[in-house]
């Protein structure tokens, strides 16, 4: 194998071993749709779904806050929970500043994936078929992801 292509993990992995790095994608600053909570539109309309969905954004949105604003915890968890040494546990923290404070979907992702996916069944739909956001904008409209950074 001459080269491969990989996630945050893998880069870390190579670099720590010594392997040269031809590119950095992370340079390139273009999105991807990725990353997303993932349920069917007809469970989300069942009220009782939708209460669990607005408590399961809420506790990621709190733990995206303590990510932002303590890293030795992160470090913490990391080295005693997913088994990295220090080293390795700051080299992924320090990959990970592209992680938003508000975890919205990723709409320029979408489209780009999209774009990427370009034919005439994707050419069928629009980015909006791809998200519902309103559990999100709910959390924040309340002011509740606001709080967690003050």
């Amino acid at each position: 194998m001459d080269a491969i292509v990989g996630d945050d993990e893998e880069f870390e992995a190579a670099e720590r071993e010594g392997f040269p790095i031809l590119e950095d994608t992370r340079v390139w600053n273009d999105r991807l749709a990725g990353n997303s909570v993932l349920v069917y539109p007809a469970w989300l309309e069942d009220s009782t779904n939708r209460e669990a969905a607005r408590r399961f954004l809420r506790a990621t949105a709190e733990a995206i806050a303590l990510f932002h604003q303590r890293p030795a915890l992160v470090l913490e968890v990391l080295v005693n929970w997913h088994g990295m040494d220090l080293d390795f546990a700051e080299a992924r923290y320090h990959r990970t500043d592209y992680i938003p404070r508000k975890p919205y979907p990723c709409y320029e992702g979408i489209r780009n994936t999209m774009e990427l996916h370009d034919s005439n069944e994707m050419r069928r739909y629009t980015p909006e078929d791809f998200y519902d956001d309103s559990l999100m904008r709910e959390l924040d409209e309340s002011g509740f992801i606001d709080s967690l950074y003050n």
